[in-house]
């Protein structure tokens, strides 16, 4: 069996078990979140042995240099020696702007950031809150003067973080948030591609920024998102959603939903319309985001409509327990 060395001690690592979790069943206090590479938050360093280049998957170069890696992803086949990070990721102060409470059970959240932070629309945060949780809301706002970040914020009533935005934070209070995160952003190099945007939820958030970000920089082609959601009252972007379409004749909006009380014919499965409207997507990008099981669902979906994986992005949405 595989050994962890750890402050001194040594764990037997069980078959396909990661180091974090080697390392929570040996009840060590590590921080983490996500279990999935997304966070950060469980970041480690390796003083001796050799880390799968996949436990590395999102870390900067410095940071890989530093031979950090992600213990929620590394799956070891040899003995390591590991050690907390000497130096914490960096984080940012920032003052809660607006606070918008939506029916759908959404907040808006907008933050003013400092001066010289850099973001792309479609990233990732992480918030902190002082009894130490960490979370992470992607970006639906685009770089500008105000130096504004929104988050659109799904409220759960046992969630530990969303409860305190809820409940507590008050406009004017500090947030601290961690750099921008994430692969999930639109690039220039897509400017002359049809874009096809697929999220639920408040997977809409970065789908959002990024059909911003496009049509800031006067994006050639078609833009489409298609939203999914239970019902309409789910479907909390909506009004945002039809103003974009109402300013800009290359975007529109597809709407599926599940549940039709008044019009039963036309309720939609996400899935079922995308397979449908959207059958070659050769040259295509594709943006997904959402759950666990959606995206996973939806990238084989594209894949197999003629989307080249290196034209499908994808940002996975995980719910605490």
């Amino acid at each position: 069996m595989v050994a962890i060395n750890y402050n001194g001690k040594n764990y037997q690592l069980k078959e396909q078990q990661t180091v974090l979790d080697c390392l929570l069943e040996n009840n060590e206090s590590i921080s983490y979140f996500c279990k999935s590479g997304l966070c950060q938050s469980c970041t480690m360093a390796i003083e001796h042995g050799n880390i799968p280049l996949k436990s590395q998957f999102g870390l900067s170069e410095a940071e890989k240099m530093q031979s950090h890696f992600l213990p929620c992803l590394s799956k070891p086949t040899q003995d390591i020696f590991i050690k907390k990070c000497n130096e914490s990721k960096k984080k940012y102060a920032c003052i809660v702007q607006e606070k918008i409470i939506l029916a759908a059970g959404v907040i808006i959240l907008k933050i003013k950031h400092p001066l010289n932070y850099q973001f792309f629309p479609g990233q990732y945060v992480n918030i902190k809150k002082p009894s130490g949780e960490i979370r992470c809301y992607s970006i639906a706002s685009l770089q500008s003067e105000k130096c504004e970040i929104e988050l659109h914020i799904k409220y759960y009533e046992n969630g530990k973080l969303t409860s305190w935005l809820y409940n507590e934070i008050q406009i004017g209070d500090t947030l601290f948030i961690s750099e921008a995160l994430g692969q999930c952003f639109y690039s220039k190099e897509a400017r002359v591609r049809k874009l096809l945007l697929i999220g639920v939820g408040t997977g809409l958030a970065p789908l959002i920024g990024i059909a911003r970000h496009a049509l800031s920089e006067n994006h050639l082609s078609e833009i489409h998102i298609v939203q999914g959601g239970l019902n309409i009252q789910s479907l909390y972007a909506n009004p945002l959603l039809i103003d974009l379409s109402l300013n800009n004749k290359n975007f529109k909006v597809h709407t599926c939903i599940l549940q039709d009380a008044d019009n039963p014919e036309r309720t939609k499965d996400i899935h079922s319309y995308v397979e449908e409207h959207f059958s070659d997507l050769t040259n295509w990008e594709v943006y997904i985001c959402g759950g666990d099981d959606f995206v996973k669902k939806t990238q084989e979906l594209v894949f197999l409509s003629g989307a080249d994986g290196a034209n499908i992005h994808s940002d996975i949405f995980v719910v605490s327990s």
